[in-house]
């Protein structure tokens, strides 16, 4: 029979699973001024701009406004998705704002990524080489991912991950 804390953890697991499984094809983005609160309207406005400036045709599913400059882009397919990440390095170029695209992560995601960010920021001030991605940080050519379970980090062996003791 099962503990109230392990049917606790079980639940917090498929919350979670449903999040990510809901949040798949959303990306949000940010820094582009949104004059509109109608959703067909934002729409076609985030469609031309996909087009015009990162020249993806995507389909989109809807659009919704989150604040002046932020909304969230729900495509049909994953496929798009992963063009629009994969373009919007072209954003560098869009001189009339800062605009940024970044996928729509869970709560459980956005704490990772923020510890994993200030593990960054710490061993680079020590003058370290750092590169980042989704779940993992490589440190000097170490390369370490996020293990949900401890809330740790672990360093990554020929794809075997090995738990450390290193702390942040």
């Amino acid at each position: 029979m099962m503990s109230m804390k392990q049917k606790m953890d079980k639940l917090e697991l498929t919350l979670e699973i449903c999040q990510k499984e809901r949040k798949k094809n959303n990306l949000i983005m940010k820094g582009l001024p949104i004059s509109t609160s109608d959703m067909e309207q934002l729409k076609n406005e985030i469609g031309n701009f996909l087009n015009k400036e990162l020249r993806i045709m995507a389909e989109l599913n809807k659009v919704q406004k989150i604040n002046d400059n932020m909304c969230i882009i729900v495509f049909n397919k994953f496929e798009d998705k992963l063009r629009v990440l994969k373009a919007k390095s072209n954003l560098r170029s869009y001189r009339q704002h800062r605009v940024y695209i970044e996928c729509d992560l869970t709560l459980k995601e956005i704490d990772m990524q923020k510890n994993l960010r200030h593990i960054a920021a710490k061993e680079k001030a020590n003058g370290k080489r750092i590169k980042m991605g989704y779940g993992f940080i490589v440190i000097e050519d170490t390369k370490w991912r996020w293990n949900h379970n401890t809330n740790n980090m672990e360093i990554v062996r020929d794809n075997v991950a090995a738990t450390c003791s290193k702390i942040y």
